[in-house]
């Protein structure tokens, strides 16, 4: 697993620990992983020119079926 990779999914670690601690008015306003994920993965991609970043996270966002957001 490479150093970009490793960071991404800490940074996905990190956006989700973030959420979970953030107390949302609404459940309906609180954004579901996928969402983060998908949003993690675009950040890493504008920052990085590594096209693995997406690879090496595919599994992640690849469970949750486009359906599950929202």
């Amino acid at each position: 697993m490479t150093d970009a990779c490793v960071q991404v999914k800490a940074a996905m670690r990190a956006v989700k620990h973030w959420r979970n601690g953030v107390h949302w008015l609404k459940s309906t306003h609180r954004p579901n992983s996928y969402l983060l994920d998908l949003l993690v993965i675009k950040a890493a991609q504008q920052t990085h020119s590594s096209v693995h970043l997406c690879v090496c996270v595919n599994d992640n966002v690849s469970q949750q079926r486009p359906q599950d957001f929202g």
